[in-house]
């Protein structure tokens, strides 16, 4: 799996965020990463949130689990001023 950035030589990446998440999701699937391996490549492009790391360290190949209120919860509250400043 490449980045847009790696693709069109641009400083641009597209593997952060929800769509990190997902391709972690893929590359686990797949068999093509560990999902340990699939959290550090998100983590080396951009700050996921702990939602996200959670997620992406309980991948496996058959299924996906959705991380726990208590984790949603101090997720969203930890992310607040990151996505408060995006407003702006």
């Amino acid at each position: 799996m490449t980045t847009l950035g790696e693709r069109h030589g641009e400083g641009a990446r597209a593997a952060f965020g929800p769509a990190g998440t997902m391709a972690a999701a893929y590359l686990v699937q797949s068999g093509e990463r560990s999902s340990t391996d699939a959290v550090r490549r998100n983590l080396a492009v951009g700050p996921p949130s702990i939602e996200q790391i959670y997620y992406g360290l309980h991948l496996s190949r058959s299924e996906a689990e959705q991380p726990p209120l208590p984790v949603v919860a101090v997720s969203r509250l930890v992310d607040a001023p990151r996505r408060m400043w995006s407003w702006i």
